[in-house]
């Protein structure tokens, strides 16, 4: 039997970095960068993905929160006219995040034909 091998917490907090960043690169549904310092990352969420839709199911109130605010002095905009139409609607959610933090989303609704973008805060 191997002895365990003692490493210190900045140790562990560098391994942890270092697979999840190469999780990252490993995924075409995530795009990550490090500006300044800081982490942006873009993660697309679709309707068809079970843990995709958890995750925005659990997310509605600050993604219906951003839009709304980002369109307010706009009079709106179109596409989805409550939370529970665009969880109903929106086939697929492009989310941004700073340093893990959710600050800008895009929404699509399917009309037409085509998926369209009826939402976006940057």
């Amino acid at each position: 039997m191997q002895k365990p091998i003692k490493i210190s917490q900045v140790q562990l907090t560098g391994l942890i970095k270092e697979s999840v960043r190469s999780i990252l690169k490993e995924s075409t549904k995530i795009s990550e960068y490090v500006y300044d310092g800081h982490v942006l990352s873009v993660k697309t969420y679709s309707r068809e993905d079970d843990g995709d839709m958890e995750y925005i199911r659990a997310n509605k109130g600050v993604i219906w929160d951003i839009l709304t605010r980002g369109y307010e002095s706009l009079g709106g905009f179109k596409g989805f006219e409550t939370i529970r139409d665009m969880l109903r609607k929106c086939p697929l959610y492009r989310l941004g995040y700073y340093d893990g933090d959710l600050v800008t989303v895009t929404v699509y609704n399917g009309y037409l034909g085509g998926t369209k973008c009826v939402g976006r805060l940057v």
